[in-house]
This record gives C-alpha cells, sequence and structure tokens, in this order.
C-alpha cells in the first residue's frame, strides 16, 4: 500500500453483486472498511448507502449475503456513470 493514500485497510479487486435499493451493480474493489462501485446513478458525497452484498461461491448451495450501512466518501465520473467510494460503517449476515 503507497504511504501516501488514506486507506486504512488494503482492498482486493474483485467483482461481487450489489444491490442498493432497486440498482444492482458489481463492486470493482473491496476491503474490511470500504467498497468501490460503479453506478448508474449519483450518490453525494456524505450519504449514508444501504446495500447488501452477495458470496455466491463461498459454499456450495450456500450462498452468504451481507447487509451493509456505508458512508459515501468520494464519487467520480466514469463514462456515462459513477465511480462511487463508500466506507462501511455497519455489516451483519443475512441468513
Amino acid at each position: 500500500m503507497n504511504p501516501d493514500e488514506k486507506r486504512v485497510a488494503e482492498r482486493v479487486h474483485v467483482e461481487l453483486p450489489l444491490q442498493i435499493g432497486q440498482e444492482q451493480s458489481v463492486t470493482r474493489d473491496i476491503s474490511r472498511a470500504g467498497i468501490y462501485f460503479l453506478s448508474e446513478g449519483f450518490f453525494a458525497k456524505g450519504k449514508m448507502l444501504k446495500f447488501s452484498l452477495s458470496f455466491d461461491y463461498t459454499l456450495p448451495g450456500e450462498p452468504i449475503r451481507l447487509s451493509c450501512l456505508g458512508e459515501v466518501v468520494r464519487v467520480e465520473p466514469h463514462n456515462r456513470k459513477f465511480g462511487v467510494a463508500a466506507k462501511i460503517k455497519d455489516l451483519k449476515f443475512i441468513h
């Protein structure tokens, strides 16, 4: 990790299904502290988000889902979408 970066956790480049309200997206990267994803909708910096992540291939026949609360910390234009970085504030397993 670059010493000039503000991240508190190492990130992993992985595409996981992401559900935010009615919008379905995919993560671009994730860490224990946050996520980055592309969205067709704009989210203002500071906005609180409720979203869920799916880990479908973790256990055969038993996908794992997480319900998360996050805060938008950065938004940037990305082609015709928006790149959104969000800090994870809380998460719970969904059974």
